[in-house]
């Protein structure tokens, strides 16, 4: 009996996982044992009070009705999104890019010089590349603008500009060169950015050296500095108010503010903080590096930053700033953060930006089907974060679309042109990820992304 008895506890030990005792004892198998685990478990909710009965019944409903409504979403956004259209610019790396007064689309790159897409041409010759063997300065055009003219006015790397008149490109230094035939022109060799006056058709230069001015009407060249009122001779951007009010962004010095009627004379300089903001939103300028600026058609004027983005409703008098989503992690990286300070709760960081670099601007202007007004669609492009159409008077977000795939590479959109009832376009640094999701809602119109494959 001894010798029968000592492996059946054994073999219970090793089921129930307790230490052997003295008395013999069974243990049921394990399948037994989870059909008996089951079966108390149910006799447990049924013998529940009815309003427990009640709140898992509850539970259970509110939990398919969220299953539901995600479902939903999901399948709408699947419907929406959409690439609308992706111009394969044989170039990789674009830093500017204009439309002409005919429609096609010019783009400026770093070291395959000037692309211009022909929208009307065959499929096979609707790119066309200028170089320096063509008249190009350099191949490097990081700003590009269209005259009232219809002449193309490249801003090179390190050889001034160079003008396109539609036959020829006439290149334009600081020194003139006879042998090279190049004439003498902006101040500086190097040429950030460009936009022309709507008022008298000037076309404006943000140099290395300070702006510079291509007077239309005689045909002369006039240079602005910090000896004539600029708080700094480097500036990153240019926009200009519908009667002739510009606006200047400086790379370290806020915005500098100047009109016509001043004759350009006398600058008001609006310069933001020099330590970084802790809050979600403000008064003034996040930050005092200018990366773009517009003048939209009601007269907001909307600057984007490193540090958020910023507008002004009174021609720049004052202004508010909107922080991206990304501050809090910025605010708590310092090396002191503030001891008082609170992140802002999820409903006030959802409408924020989504992220605090942007890269540029754009507008467009579309009529709403439901009570046909016209609406001021703000477009804020990122370096790592997508795009998203805002409605500034309400707040209101038309598309917010994020595309992972920038993050994951070294490019970002880098230039934008949209403007009247054409539709926008985007182009990529980089070029290695083209393939946006982009949301089509009602009254906005198609998206063109420019980008090599």
């Amino acid at each position: 009996m001894a010798a029968g008895v000592a492996p059946a506890l054994a073999i219970g030990a090793r089921a129930d996982r307790s230490p052997p005792t003295s008395s013999p004892s069974w243990s049921p198998p394990f399948p037994f044992r989870h059909i008996l685990a089951v079966t108390l478990a149910s006799l447990s909710l049924l013998l529940l009070p009815p309003r427990h009965a009640a709140a898992y019944s509850r539970r259970g409903s509110q939990r398919s009705q969220i299953a539901t409504r995600i479902a939903r979403a999901k399948a709408k956004a699947a419907a929406r999104a959409k690439v609308e259209k992706i111009l394969h610019c044989p170039a990789k790396f674009i830093v500017s890019m204009c439309r002409d007064n005919v429609g096609n689309i010019w783009v400026g790159t770093e070291d395959s010089g000037v692309y211009r897409y022909n929208p009307s041409a065959s499929a096979g010759n609707r790119w066309k590349q200028f170089t320096t063997a063509d008249g190009l300065g350099d191949n490097n055009a990081y700003a590009l603008v269209c005259d009232k003219q219809g002449r193309i006015w490249a801003g090179n790397l390190n050889h001034g500009v160079s003008v396109y008149n539609g036959k020829r490109w006439q290149d334009y230094n600081v020194i003139a060169d006879p042998k090279r035939h190049v004439l003498a022109g902006p101040i500086g060799e190097r040429v950030f950015a460009e936009a022309v006056n709507p008022v008298n058709g000037d076309v404006w230069m943000a140099t290395s050296a300070g702006l510079c001015r291509y007077k239309i009407s005689d045909e002369s060249w006039h240079y602005y500095t910090r000896a004539n009122g600029l708080p700094s001779d480097q500036a990153n951007a240019l926009a200009f108010g519908k009667h002739g009010r510009l606006y200047v962004g400086t790379q370290c010095d806020g915005i500098a503010i100047s009109t016509a009627r001043e004759h350009y004379k006398h600058w008001r300089v609006i310069r933001g903080p020099w330590k970084m903001p802790t809050r979600p939103s403000g008064y003034g300028l996040p930050s005092n590096l200018i990366n773009c600026l517009l003048a939209m058609h009601d007269g907001t004027v909307v600057a984007g930053t490193d540090g958020g983005l910023a507008y002004s409703r009174n021609h720049g008098r004052s202004w508010r700033y909107l922080r991206g989503q990304d501050y809090v992690a910025k605010v708590r990286g310092l090396y002191h953060p503030p001891r008082d300070w609170r992140p802002a709760p999820p409903r006030v960081l959802n409408n924020l930006p989504l992220e605090d670099y942007v890269t540029c601007l754009g507008e467009q202007r579309i009529k709403m089907r439901r009570h046909g007004r016209v609406h001021d669609l703000l477009w804020v492009c990122y370096r790592q974060q997508g795009y998203e159409i805002i409605d500034l008077r309400t707040g209101r977000k038309f598309a917010s679309v994020r595309d992972p795939a920038l993050a994951k590479t070294d490019g970002y959109i880098s230039a934008m042109v949209a403007g009247g009832r054409q539709a926008p376009i985007l182009a990529r640094y980089g070029g290695s990820v083209t393939e946006f999701k982009l949301l089509k809602r009602a009254g906005c119109r198609p998206v063109l992304v420019i980008g090599a494959r």
